[in-house]
């Protein structure tokens, strides 16, 4: 998550969007001021060879710790992540909580959206590289035992079920989008072309591994994330593989 406040935007990242990428981009126009959320030792490398501002301001204050309830700080002391203020793939009610409704209500929220057919398929790819206990599920079987994943970015998107971004950038529109919203933020001036030679966590999936062919042999699973999404469908055009 990155908080430009001289641009008055708030970027939520949501998960398997290409975020990574965007973030660092968005780096390049933080100041001393500026919000920026850890990300992985590797992406934060390539970030600092870019000369872009890193992790910043995303820890609590001494003083606003000491003005949080003893459940709170109890909480903090068991749990990492409660520690810190604001954090990678932080929901969006905790970003509006934590900045307030002033700066809340005055921004700009962006974020970035995908087909969520291609995401559960990125997804797939991603948890079958990257988690230490590795299974044998195909990916009907992961579709089908972790629909949970399906609507896991909700909680990037809205607060109590209602929208509140005010951009959405679309994954399979990345280039486009991002020029577009370039446009409407000149202080942005030459985002699309650093995002564009930026490359973030782009290993994981097979380059054969096209969403179609994914879901050729997983019925059930296209099924699935047709009746959970065809809201997001609907409202989006997302195309469904067929």
């Amino acid at each position: 998550m990155i908080v430009l406040h001289k641009q008055k935007i708030i970027a939520l990242k949501a998960r398997k969007v290409g975020g990574t990428s965007f973030e660092i981009a968005l780096s390049k126009f933080a100041n001393k001021d500026s919000i920026i959320t850890p990300i992985t030792l590797d992406d934060e490398k390539l970030r600092e060879s870019l000369g872009y501002l890193g992790p910043q301001n995303y820890k609590y204050k001494t003083e606003e710790i000491k003005k949080l309830s003893l459940k709170k700080r109890i909480g903090m002391s068991l749990n990492e992540k409660k520690r810190l203020k604001f954090y990678n793939h932080i929901p969006a009610y905790l970003v509006k909580q934590r900045l307030g409704d002033n700066i809340w209500n005055t921004y700009t929220k962006i974020a970035i959206i995908r087909n969520p057919f291609d995401y559960m398929v990125s997804s797939f790819f991603w948890e079958m590289k990257t988690k230490k206990k590795k299974t044998d599920l195909s990916f009907e079987e992961y579709v089908l035992k972790r629909k949970d994943k399906i609507k896991a970015n909700e909680k990037i998107y809205k607060i109590n079920n209602e929208n509140i971004i005010d951009y959405k950038i679309r994954y399979d529109n990345l280039q486009t989008d991002i020029l577009n919203f370039e446009s409407k933020c000149p202080t942005l001036s030459g985002l699309s072309d650093t995002f564009v030679r930026i490359s973030a966590k782009g290993q994981y999936r097979p380059k054969n591994a096209s969403t179609v062919e994914m879901f050729k042999n997983a019925p059930f699973a296209k099924e699935l994330i047709q009746e959970i999404c065809k809201e997001d469908i609907k409202l989006h055009n997302f195309k469904v593989p067929v």
